[in-house]
């Protein structure tokens, strides 16, 4: 390992840590939440199945964040499985963003008998996260696209 990439490893190691306790702490009590008897149950079973679903997506983020870190290791970063990582992680934060924008209807319904709009600020504060990590994953991803491309074509000229 270069000692570069260290620091962003243990990052991730933390990431995984907290997104671990968040999925087995959080989401129930999240789920559990609507006691209220209005709410239907198949809208409970649909948060925690939009929920768990968006942990699973962000495991394999991580997963490929790791993976992009390794190449980086062995200099490889602007190859085709550098470039195969980044569309993933950008398919999988826009995954994500979507998944949040179809639970929209569910939050506010758990959130409308509060007169505080928290629990929609924070669900239009994920799904805006996701789209813009989509979007600068797809921006990386165009340029490490472009770097192949001008590579290739000086190796033909040479």
């Amino acid at each position: 390992m270069k000692k570069l990439t260290i620091p962003l490893r243990f990052v991730l190691c933390i990431i995984f840590v907290l997104l671990t306790l968040v999925c087995i702490y959080t989401f129930p009590s999240m789920m559990s939440l609507g006691k209220q008897p209005e709410i239907p149950v198949f809208k409970k079973i649909l948060l925690g199945i939009g929920l768990y679903l968006s942990g699973i997506l962000s495991y394999a983020i991580i997963y490929f964040a790791w993976r992009l870190l390794h190449l980086i290791d062995h200099n490889q970063l602007f190859s085709e499985p550098g470039i195969f990582s980044l569309k993933v992680v950008k398919d999988l934060f826009y995954t994500i963003a979507f998944l949040y924008a179809i639970m929209f209807p569910i939050f506010v319904d758990f959130t409308s008998d509060d007169c505080s709009p928290i629990g929609v600020l924070i669900e239009m504060f994920t799904i805006m996260l996701g789209l813009m990590m989509g979007i600068f994953v797809h921006v990386l991803q165009k340029v490490s696209q472009r770097l192949i491309n001008s590579k290739k074509e000086t190796e033909l000229f040479i």
